[in-house]
């Protein structure tokens, strides 16, 4: 517990210290320390504003480019909260075996999900990126192919060529 604390501390200390941090209004500053003393972390830029996001529109403010996306959180949600609806699926979901489907789906969406995560970590901290170019080209690839498909070349880490 005591070393999770400390890792919280240093996250919150990364966060102050970012130089986009830095450049928001006071508002801007409340909202986000708001969100850390609540441990709720959904925010996005609106241009070069910060707002509180609800989840449900997360993958639309990612600049995503597709339909492709559009309905996963109706999905994960309506598979993952206690809800009436998720009851029934969850009950039936080991009888007819679709929970390979369902862990095979969320797996393939795991890897965009954590190829857009990857992309903002490192255009966010510095030292991220060097770390990531680093990383074997094809994993550099991989990355930046995902955020090309999904959003735009605006939205790939570096200049590495896409081969795929």
């Amino acid at each position: 517990m005591l070393d999770e604390r400390k890792q919280i501390e240093e996250l919150e200390a990364k966060v102050r210290g970012n130089s986009s941090y830095g450049k928001l209004s006071p508002n801007e500053i409340d909202l986000i320390e708001l969100g850390i003393k609540r441990r709720k972390f959904q925010y996005c830029f609106d241009g070069d504003r910060i707002q509180e996001c609800p989840w449900h529109l997360l993958f639309s403010k990612t600049g995503v480019k597709t339909d492709l996306l559009d309905e996963m959180y109706r999905y994960l949600s309506l598979s993952t909260h206690p809800s009436n609806v998720s009851v029934f699926q969850f009950a039936n979901m080991f009888k007819s075996k679709s929970h390979l489907d369902n862990s095979f789906f969320l797996l393939k969406l795991s890897k965009t999900i954590m190829a857009f995560s990857i992309r903002d970590y490192a255009i966010f901290y510095p030292e991220i990126k060097l770390i990531f170019n680093g990383l074997p080209e094809e994993n550099q690839i991989l990355v930046n192919g995902y955020n090309r498909l999904f959003k735009n070349e605006s939205f790939v880490v570096n200049d590495v060529e896409n081969y795929v």
